[in-house]
């Protein structure tokens, strides 16, 4: 999708709200197209009966996406037919003829689960062999003829390239709440806003639901695999009016009146996914969890900004969680308003306008802490604010602190890189097929502030003659550095680095910089592309690596601090790494769920504590690598190219939603 002009019919809705961002971060030039009364903002605004309008917006487009329809109950279908059914008949015909004329390199085509007859389970092949339901007569027969002009396109022009998606009954944010809305968003609206949560019908009626952003992820994979054939979009899996009514009940705390004088339509909806299953698709939010955040998302509509309601935590407990969610994400992209925050010890941040059952937060805005540190925080909240450890919980980047009031987070991977700017840049060149090409060094090793660890190591690089078909950089050389460091690695950098001796022809005058992508746009811990693509692994120095407790903390914090910053996920976007850090992190990213490289390094010595043996290790494996020649590292590159492909797709797709719902979770966990 990179670099593609894409058109986004239906553009304002809740399926587009997700496709349009997924298309966007591909690398996509988008244009949405929709109503002036849609839910979002649109490019071009205009109406789909035009085929004029229709032949404007797909010249010059390279793909493109017609999601536009129409969404109405049991009820809107029964009262107005027509106003439900022809404009969607004249949306079909008119797209299809203005995207087959504009030879666009591809056509998406969303029809509907109302294109079937009421069966056991709904089979692709099945269509064209009965009549649409009773309950879905009209627009049934509409997305019908749909399909038949986008087939009949590719009958006439031999043209196959056009997909047509049936997606089951869609939710989620953005959806229509009001008066003809469907049943999710219909549910959660009456139990808003009424004492009872009443429901149509005897809740006997089975529907396939499946949330908008898997309808989204569905689209897009169809059209990137190329399938030319009707596919069902759906969970596959029934579920009872029952039991959505009963999720929607139980989050807002009410009791469930069912009137059985209302239609409920046909009696059952279960959609075939096994096609979409051998192309590679299945759902990712299961349904509990996607009719949580379309709760989330609708009840975040009604906060206004100082609404006394938001702060009103004795309600129930779904609003109440979405609550905190929404301090939660103010908090963690920094957007808190008006709210006070306090600078305590240590870049530490206090937050005392917001309570976690009865409990403040800190956040650690420095990226991690270790004893010390939490020791000074500890003494500056007794004497300042006069708070233990039972008034706060600390949300911290160390993912080894074992304590009742600390919390793990990884903010490098909630916000990529740390670097909005930097995550841009380098997004515009994920999922690239290997080039083959011969690269003309061997690694990449990125150092811009002083650590001792960065020191040794380049100093060590020099001696074993690594630099020379090398990138690398550090921002800490020259000749008053060296008079100062020559020294003070023998005063206070502790014994680890005792014996060590620096190479003073490479540290007077060697001051070294990576260009930038952009001189203004591009920060140093962000360097031109070129400089992963013409070297083969990554030496990743870390912030943190000497994790030494002092000894009358050893018995309080005995676990060894484990940090991972933006320097190693750089890295493991573009290379295979190897990570002068803290000990177990690549068992920590293994955990997550990313790929390491165990073809180039020796990774035992993720596994370490000793500080100078894990150096030792590190440097070893980085000398062996050193001597092989630039073919044989190629060999081996390209052996391994498959999973950095896979580590690109894992930490882009990453449910950074999900994150913040299992921070809160684990808050909750410790207010207990």
């Amino acid at each position: 999708m990179k670099n593609k002009n894409v058109l986004v019919t239906g553009g304002g809705g809740m399926v587009a709200y997700f496709l349009i961002k997924l298309l966007k971060d591909l690398g996509a030039s988008v244009t949405s197209a929709d109503l002036p009364s849609s839910q979002l903002h649109t490019d071009e605004i205009g109406d789909l009966r035009s085929r004029g309008f229709c032949k404007e917006i797909c010249e010059n487009k390279d793909i493109i996406f017609n999601l536009a329809g129409l969404k109405g109950s049991p009820q809107r279908v029964i009262e107005s037919p027509a106003t439900f059914s022809v404009p969607q008949v004249q949306f079909g015909a008119n797209m299809a003829e203005a995207a087959f004329n504009s030879k666009c390199e591809w056509y998406l085509y969303t029809s509907s689960v109302g294109v079937y007859h009421p069966a056991e389970v709904f089979y692709e092949d099945d269509v064209w062999k009965t009549f649409p339901s009773k309950h879905d007569w009209y627009p049934g027969w509409a997305k019908r003829m749909g399909e038949l002009n986008v087939q009949s396109y590719m009958e006439e022009t031999n043209n196959k390239n056009c997909s047509i998606v049936r997606p089951a009954n869609i939710y989620g944010p953005y959806d229509n709440f009001g008066e003809w809305s469907m049943v999710v968003p219909s549910l959660i609206k009456k139990a808003y806003e009424n004492d009872v949560l009443e429901v149509w019908g005897d809740g006997s009626p089975i529907r396939d639901l499946i949330y908008a952003e898997d309808v989204a992820r569905g689209m897009l994979h169809m059209v990137q695999e190329r399938v030319s054939e009707p596919v069902n979009l759906a969970s596959g899996t029934g579920v009872t009016i029952k039991e959505i009514a009963e999720i929607v009940a139980d989050g807002f705390g009410k009791e469930i009146v069912w009137d059985t004088s209302k239609p409920m339509g046909d009696m059952k909806r279960i959609m075939s996914t096994e096609r979409a299953e051998n192309y590679g698709f299945k759902p990712q939010v299961s349904l509990e969890e996607g009719i949580y955040k379309t709760i989330e998302w609708y009840l975040q509509t009604k906060f206004k900004e100082n609404d006394k309601k938001l702060f009103d935590l004795s309600i129930n407990p779904v609003i109440q969680k979405s609550i905190h969610l929404k301090i939660l994400r103010d908090l963690l992209q920094n957007n808190v308003g008006n709210s006070k925050q306090t600078d305590v010890f240590d870049f530490y941040r206090l937050y005392n306008d917001y309570d976690f059952n009865g409990k403040k937060l800190i956040f650690t805005f420095h990226e991690c802490s270790d004893a010390l540190r939490i020791k000074n925080l500890l003494k500056v909240l007794k004497f300042k604010y006069d708070m233990d450890k039972n008034d706060f919980i600390l949300v911290d980047g160390n993912h080894n602190l074992s304590h009742n009031f600390v919390v793990d987070w990884d903010p490098y991977l909630y916000r990529p890189l740390g670097d909005k700017i930097g995550w841009e840049y380098y997004k515009k060149f994920l999922f690239q097929e290997n080039d083959n090409k011969l690269k003309t060094k061997k690694f990449l090793c990125m150092n811009g502030s002083f650590h001792p660890h960065r020191v040794v190591l380049l100093n060590d690089l020099y001696t074993n003659n690594c630099l020379e078909d090398s990138y690398y950089s550090n921002n800490f050389g020259g000749e008053k550095f060296y008079n100062w460091a020559k020294v003070q690695i023998k005063i206070d950098w502790n014994e680890i680095w005792e014996d060590v001796e620096l190479e003073k022809d490479f540290w007077i005058g060697n001051k070294k910089k990576l260009d930038g992508a952009d001189d203004i746009n591009q920060r140093l811990l962000n360097p031109h592309i070129k400089y992963f693509e013409d070297s083969y692994f990554s030496v990743v120095t870390e912030t943190w690596f000497n994790n030494k407790t002092p000894d009358d903390l050893v018995k309080e914090y005995p676990n060894t601090p484990l940090k991972i910053t933006e320097k190693t996920y750089g890295g493991l976007l573009f290379h295979p790494f190897i990570v002068l850090g803290c000990p177990y992190t690549l068992k920590y990213l293994r955990g997550l769920g990313f790929k390491t490289f165990p073809e180039f390094f020796d990774e035992s010595y993720d596994m370490i504590e000793d500080v100078r043996e894990r150096y030792e290790a590190v440097l070893e494996n980085i000398i062996r690598l050193n001597k092989k020649s630039l073919e044989e590292l190629k060999e081996i590159y390209d052996s391994v190219y498959d999973k950095i492909l896979y580590n690109q797709r894992l930490f882009h797709d990453w449910d950074r939603d999900k994150l913040v719902s299992d921070l809160y979770e684990k808050i909750m966990e410790k207010t207990k």
